[in-house]
């Protein structure tokens, strides 16, 4: 569900966050910088938009219901901020699942994520107060250290059958937590809170492997889950900005709380994040709105970033099909160790590279020459709104399906096609072969396709995914020809849309567009390690 940026390269995760890549910028500065791009107004949606599909264009509706309507869960959950404890932030909600079998398997219990209890988390927690199946009071039980609470549902339910399940639940918020990079925590100093997995979601299927209950990752993404529909009512100061998964489809005020409700799906998750002094500015991109957030001070900041976002929107857009929401949102928050970090329809970029020494450049027009971290970041981060958001798999098995698809296509195909071959190269060199390099000189060369938590280090994790992976989408590139390689990955999207893709799937993607047989070359990038 979720993933960081060019985590591959440690000193863009690890940089000092105010040093951006001056020696690789010295090296392009006779590049001309691109006109900035000042910000559309769109209105906003209709408040009276009640349908699922409220988040989904309207040239796509039809097209998606076809493939989900009955098909998928739809949660409704209704939950209050509560803030009034700066030290122990606290969630209160209720949770209605109507659950529809999809694993094509028959059930007898349902496991729920419980991300909160997560031992690194800080403080952090979730405790079910109640749970209920069919109108039945159940008892959960716990495992997985708390953070899988499971339902026995009572019955056998049978593949594509579907039952009622209701939950109400209390978590906790840690504050100024660098857990899991930040995204479960308020952050003190903005006030601004960043809520992933705040609500209990039912474990992701794996066709190939089933419920996924593994610990929380310690290398790579903490939550795995599958596609669903959100009905989200939130309580929350009146004066407070909620910026979210999918769209505001209502809002009412009532004294000092207002009550917004929103629509997402279908999408893998519904995230928040909420501040009180934010502000936006707005682009559209082929009938989409990017909506880029910022604290004050930093609206320069905001426009570069929905710049960035619109360049490598249109340009995914006509390689791989069209994004089918209405709204994508880019939001400053402080995480750790990642330059940014991808939900459905939602961003997350470092609040760092909002920092005021930067605002006050983009004040004084002074731009970045290509390639800039911030622009690759935001690509990365865009890029992920297909190879994880709309077209899934287990990061927990086979990590670099998303993150080594999407780090490729963000490093070297997005520069190459939006400023030219020499920044593509450079790019490439600098943060494909440079570090997957160093790997191999320490005789250190890891498998690729293996578990995400197999991997002895972090760091041989970061190069083998977003490094060694990339070179390997690079290799099948080369291999092909440019026309077969994006015409597999559009195939592939379109396939397994909405679905939990397995390896093979993508390898017979570029299987059937080019008519060559790549086994050796899979096995080569992906299956295997070479020693010198």
């Amino acid at each position: 569900m979720f993933a960081t940026p060019p985590q591959t390269f440690a000193r863009l995760r690890r940089m000092t966050r105010g040093i951006a890549l001056g020696w690789l910028i010295a090296l392009l500065i006779a590049c001309a910088a691109p006109a900035a791009a000042a910000p559309v107004a769109t209105p906003s949606p209709a408040a009276t938009a009640t349908s699922a599909y409220a988040s989904v264009k309207p040239d796509q509706q039809a097209s998606i219901i076809a493939a989900t309507q009955g098909r998928l869960p739809t949660y409704r959950i209704e939950t209050t901020l509560d803030p009034s404890n700066p030290l122990q932030p606290r969630i209160e909600g209720k949770v209605h699942l109507d659950y529809v079998n999809t694993t094509g398997t028959p059930l007898t219990a349902l496991p729920f994520r419980l991300y909160a209890n997560n031992p690194k988390a800080n403080a952090g927690s979730m405790r079910l107060a109640t749970a209920a199946v069919a109108g039945q009071a159940v008892a959960p039980a716990l495992s997985v250290a708390d953070t899988v609470a499971t339902l026995p549902l009572g019955t056998t339910l049978a593949p594509g059958a579907s039952l009622a399940i209701d939950l109400t639940y209390v978590a906790t918020v840690p504050v100024d937590s660098s857990s899991d990079y930040g995204i479960f925590s308020v952050d003190k100093l903005s006030g601004t809170w960043a809520l992933a997995f705040w609500y209990p979601v039912v474990a992701g299927w794996d066709p190939a492997h089933g419920f996924e209950l593994d610990p929380v990752s310690r290398n790579g993404d903490p939550i795995f889950s599958t596609t669903a529909f959100y009905d989200v009512t939130i309580r929350a100061p009146a004066s407070w900005r909620l910026v979210t998964s999918g769209i505001e489809i209502g809002r009412r005020i009532a004294g000092e709380t207002q009550i917004t409700r929103f629509s997402a799906g279908p999408v893998r998750d519904f995230n928040i994040v909420a501040d009180n002094d934010f502000g936006n500015v707005r682009v559209e991109v082929d009938g989409t709105r990017i909506v880029s957030w910022f604290q004050p001070g930093r609206e320069g900041i905001a426009n570069a970033a929905a710049k960035n976002a619109a360049q490598a929107l249109r340009l995914f857009n006509q390689l791989f099909g069209a994004y089918p929401y209405v709204e994508l949102d880019l939001v400053p928050v402080e995480i750790y160790n990642a330059a940014g970090v991808e939900f459905p329809q939602l961003v997350y970029l470092d609040a760092r590279y909002y920092s005021p020494d930067r605002a006050a450049n983009e004040a004084g027009g002074q731009q970045r020459e290509p390639p800039d971290d911030f622009n690759f970041t935001i690509a990365h981060e865009v890029m992920h709104q297909w190879w994880y958001g709309l077209i899934g798999n287990n990061q927990y098995l086979h990590a670099f399906m998303d993150e080594g698809l999407t780090n490729y296509i963000s490093c070297q195909v997005y520069f190459e096609k939006e400023y030219g071959p020499v920044v593509g190269a450079k790019m490439t060199g600098s943060y494909l072969v440079g570090p997957y390099q160093r790997m191999l000189d320490r005789k250190d060369d890891r498998v690729v396709d293996q578990p995400t938590d197999a991997f002895p280090q972090r760091s041989d994790y970061d190069t083998a995914i977003y490094s060694k992976a990339a070179l390997g989408f690079g290799a099948i590139r080369q291999a092909i020809g440019d026309d077969a390689f994006f015409a597999a990955l559009r195939d592939y999207a379109a396939r397994e849309r909405f679905q939990v893709a397995q390896p093979d799937d993508l390898k017979q993607a570029f299987e059937r567009a080019s008519g060559k047989n790549l086994d050796a070359l899979w096995e080569k990038w992906f299956e295997s390690a070479h020693r010198k």
